[in-house]
């Protein structure tokens, strides 16, 4: 979902500084690391552990199989675009304007799977702590859950797929742009517009208000649930500390949803009002959204006990460093998620590990 100006005027030709090149390139090189690192760790853990194959889990490897495409198709061309101070390629003709439909709807498509997966993401948690001792969303029930937000994705963007085009602007330089005249019949510049305001409905707000919704439904019941027996004061604190530790998640998920599209989606609607902010401003939001697909991950991994352990295990793993205990020793037992105070406890599932793995 890039700038959807249909003129050539949104083709730009903008010199940067050799400073805010050499900051551009290498925070592009940080958030690519963290995101091919983080969203392969992720998928990692979960397909090396039977135990973890639940919905919630299954919808977290979706949202990092959808972060990994945006990564693959969005981060490099945006990088690219900083380094040669233009968005023009090297090509044109039906070879271009293949490639410009591609590139595009594959990113608009992974953004859009990404962002429709932290609600699924928020609906299985919801369901798992508000109705704990019925297990609402299956296996089953998640895979075709992730199959209709694949389907989904791939509907709501097809219009872009179709104004995609290229175009030779001067000096035989080759521009993606998004052509909206082939919608004439309908209203070339009120379709656009309908169009943005639907993208920014079903992508950043409609998501963004149930996902709150559903979180602050959870959190509002965690914190009303008491433990049985916790009559102590230390078992007071202990829970306080489980309430906060849940809290934190629930809101470092929602906050970083939040804080990275916010701005995307403000540009994209002063664009297509006629509106032109600074293309520093353009590129900072196209960034800070990139930034989310490899910040997501390590949330999972620096606050979820089972991606955190399962991690490390990888990294000994391929560092050479694996536990050199038998394999049958190092067993973890799968608690039910759908058991009430579990589950108030810990967003995912929780394991416990035999007395033999002291690691």
């Amino acid at each position: 979902m890039e700038s959807n100006d249909s003129s050539v005027d949104s083709c730009y030709v903008h010199i940067f500084s050799s400073a805010e090149i050499w900051i551009t390139s290498i925070a592009y090189v940080i958030i690519i690391i963290a995101s091919v690192i983080g969203n392969c760790l992720v998928t990692w853990v979960v397909y090396s552990s039977p135990l973890m194959r639940t919905p919630s889990h299954y919808f977290i490897v979706n949202m990092a199989v959808a972060d990994l495409l945006i990564t693959v198709f969005g981060m490099p061309v945006a990088a690219r675009e900083q380094i040669i101070s233009t968005d023009a390629i090297d090509f044109g003709g039906i070879r271009g304007e293949i490639y410009c439909k591609m590139l595009e709807y594959t990113k608009d498509v992974s953004i859009s799977c990404s962002i429709l997966t932290l609600v699924a993401i928020a609906t299985d948690r919801f369901c798992a702590t508000l109705i704990p001792f019925k297990r609402l969303i299956t296996l089953t029930k998640a895979k075709v859950m992730m199959f209709l937000i694949w389907i989904v994705s791939l509907v709501v963007t097809i219009p872009l797929l179709v104004v995609a085009n290229v175009i030779e602007y001067e000096n035989n330089k080759f521009f993606c742009y998004e052509d909206w005249t082939v919608f004439h019949d309908l209203g070339a510049s009120k379709m656009e517009h309908s169009y943005t305001i639907a993208l920014f409905i079903i992508l950043y707000a409609a998501p963004l208000v149930i996902i709150s919704i559903l979180y602050g439904a959870v959190i509002r019941k965690i914190w009303k649930r008491k433990i049985p027996g916790q009559t102590t004061h230390s078992g007071r604190q202990m829970q306080q500390r489980t309430k906060k530790k849940v809290l934190k998640i629930f809101m470092t998920v929602v906050v970083c949803f939040m804080a990275c599209w916010l701005p995307y989606h403000v540009i994209l609607f002063t664009y297509n009002f006629d509106c032109y902010p600074p293309i520093n401003l353009w590129f900072f939001a196209r960034f800070l959204g990139h930034t989310n697909s490899s910040i997501t991950p390590w949330i999972y991994i620096i606050y979820g006990r089972d991606y955190r352990l399962g991690a490390k295990r990888i990294l000994k793993k391929v560092l050479g460093k694996a536990d050199p205990l038998p394999s049958f020793c190092n067993r973890s037992v799968q608690i039910p998620s759908n058991l009430p105070d579990i589950n108030a406890s810990n967003l995912n599932n929780v394991t416990l590990k035999t007395f033999t793995n002291k690691i």
